[in-house]
This record gives structure tokens, sequence and C-alpha cells, in this order.
């Protein structure tokens, strides 16, 4: 019942919302795929790479906040979305899920190593 009563105040908020509210956010995702690309094209270089060969520290941070930004745009996108099933389904859809998913997989199974 509570969730049923959000999702529909979540609905009108959704539909009320002005056209310079989603310009905005759109212009904030935009931002957030062209720094993700820019990121990840310079951890390719080896002068950026630590001293050891590792990632450069800096860059994986601004990759995981890129990364955080499309998947709670994603969830919000999924929760928001009245047929959940031909939302997931949608080739769009998709590709953000397999953009997202090696991320979070990969964060998950890396050592926690001692400071």
């Amino acid at each position: 019942m509570f969730y049923a009563a959000l999702s529909r105040r979540f609905t009108r908020v959704r539909v009320s919302a002005g056209l310079c509210d989603v310009q905005v956010i759109a212009v904030i995702s935009v931002a957030f795929v062209m720094t993700s690309t820019v990121s990840l094209t310079l951890s390719t270089l080896p002068s950026l790479h630590g001293p050891d060969g590792r990632d450069n520290a800096h860059l994986s941070h601004v990759e995981a906040a890129c990364v955080g930004w499309f998947t709670v745009e994603y969830g919000v996108r999924l929760w928001a979305s009245p047929d959940r099933c031909r939302f997931v389904r949608g080739a769009l859809n998709v590709i953000d899920l397999v953009a997202i998913l090696p991320y979070c997989r990969s964060s998950y199974r890396r050592p926690v190593q001692p400071p």
C-alpha cells in the first residue's frame, strides 16, 4: 500500500516536472558520459599509471563516481517505469545494464589491501 501511494506520487511529480528540470538532468547525464569516456581513455595511457603499474587512483575515483551516477539513474528509471518488464527488455536499457554490471562485479571482487 505504501509503495503504491509512493509510486503514484512520484508519477505525478514526474509528469508535472517542468521541461527545464528534465533538461538539467539530461545535461548532467551527458556530462557524466563525457567525463567517463575521457577518464577511461586517459586510464589507458601508460604515463598516467602509478609507479608500480597500477591504475591511477584519481581516474579510478572518477570512474567510480560515473558508474555510481549511471547506476542510480538506471535504478530511478526502472523504479519509475510503469511496465518494468518492458523497460528491462528495451534495447537501450539492456545496453545500460551491460555497461554497469561489469564494473559492479569487478568492484566486489577486488581484494582489500591494508593501508
